[in-house]
């Protein structure tokens, strides 16, 4: 017998408030009825949880995206769900018993979960599940988001983050302290954040910036994509930079010294205290590294800039 994949889609919002001060499970469940018209009607349910921590995220399909806003007194969390199914009413029941789970970690953080049921075949669940969780945060100490299928999107926070995806770009506005961002298929976007700093992607472009007054280690991997990487006056140490197929652009911002470059490859020391480390690595694509001037008075002298020879 041939079954027919059926989609369906629900949007559930949860309003986690600061309210409990011991460890504990939250459980949202979805109450949400579908109309004869195969329509979501999306239900709203308000729960409690402490706000702060360290902020857990398994995704398993869809977005994620975690932003600050100071004027909340709550943690709020809003959840898309779609869920698949032989048949739509199998679809359409299988979506309104999904859950949107916010648990107490024994560390005091937060972890936040889709729970989708079983399929009547006896799957664990469909390829076509999927949740677009949106959060939103006064204070976190720190961010772990894992999903396997989604882009990911942070704003505004500090401690240490973690973003893996497996496909979908990353991008990051503002971050302070170490960074982690790996995503197999997808474009890095990542201004003003920590260090250390590692972001890798295997298919896509990298454009990063460090904050003021970061001076730590970097590293930029991409198998197939430019770099555009920013260090800012604070920063000083070694950079080096390849790509196996286009070009290599160093600026020191009048602050470079020892540099050496060809079409492909080239180093640079940054004159400052620290000895910090900026390793850039493409395998096709143009490589720009940029060092911004100790002082906006600063030019940067000829010797400053290395740009490699035309090819012929």
């Amino acid at each position: 017998m041939k079954f027919t994949l059926a989609l369906r889609g629900i949007t559930l919002f949860l309003s986690i408030a600061a309210l409990v001060a011991v460890a504990g499970c939250i459980t949202v469940e979805s109450s949400t009825v579908a109309d004869p018209d195969h329509r979501s009607i999306p239900v709203i349910t308000n729960t409690s949880v402490a706000d702060g921590g360290k902020l857990l995220v398994d995704g398993i399909n869809g977005r994620v995206t975690v932003s600050r806003d100071p004027t909340l007194s709550n943690l709020e969390v809003s959840a898309e769900f779609h869920c698949g199914g032989a048949t739509q009413a199998e679809s359409n029941e299988r979506v309104k018993r999904t859950r949107l789970i916010a648990e107490r970690t024994t560390g005091g953080g937060i972890r936040v979960r889709a729970e989708f049921p079983a399929l009547q075949s006896g799957a664990a669940h469909s390829p076509s599940d999927s949740a677009n969780l949106d959060i939103r945060a006064a204070r976190l100490d720190g961010i772990e988001i894992a999903t396997t299928n989604g882009r990911i999107k942070v704003e505004g926070f500090a401690g240490e983050l973690k973003a893996r995806t497996s496909n979908g770009g990353i991008r990051i506005n503002g971050h302070s302290g170490p960074v982690l961002l790996q995503t197999s298929n997808g474009a890095i976007d990542a201004r003003n954040i920590g260090t250390p700093a590692e972001l890798e992607t295997s298919n896509g472009t990298v454009e990063a910036s460090l904050a003021s007054g970061q001076d730590g280690p970097v590293s930029v991997r991409t198998s197939n994509g430019g770099v555009r990487l920013e260090l800012p006056a604070s920063w000083s140490g070694h950079v080096e930079a390849e790509t196996s197929n286009g070009r290599v652009n160093l600026e020191g911002g009048g602050r470079s010294k020892n540099i050496a470059v060809d079409t492909a490859h080239g180093t640079m020391d940054i004159d400052g205290p620290g000895k910090s480390k900026a390793s850039i690595l493409s395998s096709n694509g143009n490589v720009r590294v940029t060092a911004l001037a100790a002082t906006p008075a600063a030019a940067a002298s000829p010797a400053a800039t290395a740009t490699p020879p035309a090819t012929k």
